[in-house]
């Protein structure tokens, strides 16, 4: 079957610059070329074919393809990280950064974005807000594995990439249902990631219509206090 605009489809890459390995999620390319992270997991990479991060040079190579299929696409600035605009480059007053940051650091702007400081002139800072990647051409290197249509696995796979923590997902005539636990003092981020999952999620799998979050709050201050009680009774 071939793979469409849409699939949640799982691969092994390489992708390279010049030559050079830049990222991979391959265990023994990473560390073969010094580039492995403890933190990181070496897992094949979820991803919703014209939907998700990759360049979009790169997943048109996906598509078409069958599960199996391995091979290696050139793709050119234009498709990868778009090309390199010096208007991008802006010099920014210190007062609109966020203090103790130096050239190098990647800083946030209300209005450009997110950038890297290049230089610092007395009190203005030269911020370039092209992508790192921009102008460069992009080698990827591909093994597709798995076309992902189960719903659980697809909400699985998506969830793993997105957050962190213990969930219980089932689905049923359309319905995902994602349940969890989650301490009193979390429920802002929570609710932040929520929102994220929504849009992700209902936007990547077409076989969702709807879907649900049930929620328990565990009272983390309560269970403190117990500690503490618990505590003073031992000694």
């Amino acid at each position: 079957m071939a793979i469409e605009k849409g699939d949640i489809i799982s691969i092994s890459y390489v992708e390279r610059i010049d030559g050079r390995v830049f990222t991979t999620n391959i265990e023994q390319v990473a560390r073969d070329n010094g580039i492995y992270e403890e933190e990181k997991e070496y897992i094949p990479y979820v991803l919703s074919v014209g939907y998700d991060d990759p360049p979009q040079g790169f997943q048109n190579e996906l598509m078409g393809k069958e599960v199996g299929a391995k091979g290696t696409a050139i793709i050119p600035p234009e498709l990868a990280y778009g090309e390199r605009d010096e208007e991008d480059v802006h010099s920014v007053d210190e007062k609109e950064l966020e203090e103790d940051i130096a050239v190098g650091d990647i800083v946030e702007h209300e209005e450009y974005g997110e950038g890297v400081i290049v230089n610092k002139i007395r009190k203005r800072f030269i911020v370039d807000f092209n992508h790192p990647l921009a102008g460069r051409e992009i080698e990827y290197e591909y093994e597709i594995h798995e076309i992902i249509t189960d719903p659980v696995e697809q909400i699985s796979h998506i969830l793993h990439r997105m957050v962190v923590g213990q969930y219980d997902i089932s689905f049923e005539d359309g319905n995902g249902i994602i349940s969890t636990d989650i301490a009193m003092f979390d429920i802002w981020s929570w609710n932040q990631t929520k929102l994220h999952l929504v849009v992700s999620l209902l936007g990547r799998i077409r076989s969702l219509e709807s879907l649900e979050f049930r929620e328990k709050y565990e009272n983390f201050f309560n269970k403190k206090l117990v500690q503490e009680f618990e505590k003073l009774y031992e000694e």
